[in-house]
């Protein structure tokens, strides 16, 4: 049995790659953990940004726009 740190990249690269190899223990459990946003937040984050940048903007003007025109 191993305990290690899951901060360890390289220890759990390794880990990760001995499920390659069957003469090996399988591993299980939590190989790496990352402190960072969820990918919701960050896409979240890009909206709010994009939105302080350009404003709210408007569907009806984005649908119908310059390059609009009626099919009869």
């Amino acid at each position: 049995m191993l305990v290690h740190d899951e901060k360890d990249s390289t220890l759990a690269f390794i880990l990760g790659n001995m499920t390659y190899n069957p003469e090996v223990p399988r591993p299980l459990g939590i190989f790496q953990s990352l402190d960072r946003p969820s990918y919701d937040d960050s896409v979240q984050e890009q909206i709010e940004n994009e939105i302080a940048k350009k404003g709210e903007g408007n569907i009806k003007e984005l649908l119908l726009g310059n390059d609009s025109w009626v099919v009869d």
